[in-house]
């Protein structure tokens, strides 16, 4: 019995300590584009990886003005998620940066959500070095449950993207 509350005591102490860390695998099919564009959607054909271009290793692509690409998803319902990318903003003009530029954009469940850099978030404009995005999202509590979710990188005015490097991960409780 002594040993039973030992473990039930220490179990209790090692959940005090849990952390919620994004799992190692990779939602996203081709997120780092070491295949081109395999998995990918979009219809601008001048979209492409630059094959003389890399940032920390791995491939860049390049989206033109008014462009996008996008990928389809299986979520479940109330689970946690996070959206890791970085991207790179070239001579981008917008008439309005609060909502026109470069952003993620999420889609499930007829909700949408906004994921940017930027700590105001507004859209990325300008010229920019790279920069790290991170959005973290309940699908129950943001996207009102589980089920599709399409991810769209969208620039829908002058200027040029960048992008390395996309992750969509389901964050877990690492003990």
């Amino acid at each position: 019995m002594k040993i039973i509350a030992f473990m039930l005591m220490l179990l209790s102490a090692v959940t005090m300590f849990a952390e919620a860390v994004p799992a190692n695998n990779n939602m996203f099919i081709n997120g780092d584009f070491s295949e081109g564009l395999k998995g990918w959607r979009f219809e601008n054909k001048a979209i492409a990886v630059m094959p003389d271009m890399k940032f920390n290793g791995k491939a860049v692509v390049k989206l033109p003005a008014n462009s996008e690409i996008r990928q389809n998803f299986t979520i479940k319902p109330d689970t946690d998620y996070i959206l890791t990318y970085y991207i790179k903003a070239e001579n981008v003009k917008s008439p309005a940066p609060r909502n026109k530029g470069i952003r993620f954009m999420l889609n499930a469940n007829k909700k949408w959500l906004r994921a940017t850099p930027l700590a105001h978030g507004g859209c990325v404009t300008g010229t920019t070095d790279w920069l790290k995005g991170e959005f973290r999202f309940n699908s129950t509590k943001e996207l009102n449950g589980g089920g599709k979710l399409t991810i769209k990188l969208v620039i829908d005015c002058e200027g040029v993207c960048y992008v390395s490097d996309v992750r969509l991960q389901e964050v877990t409780v690492q003990k």
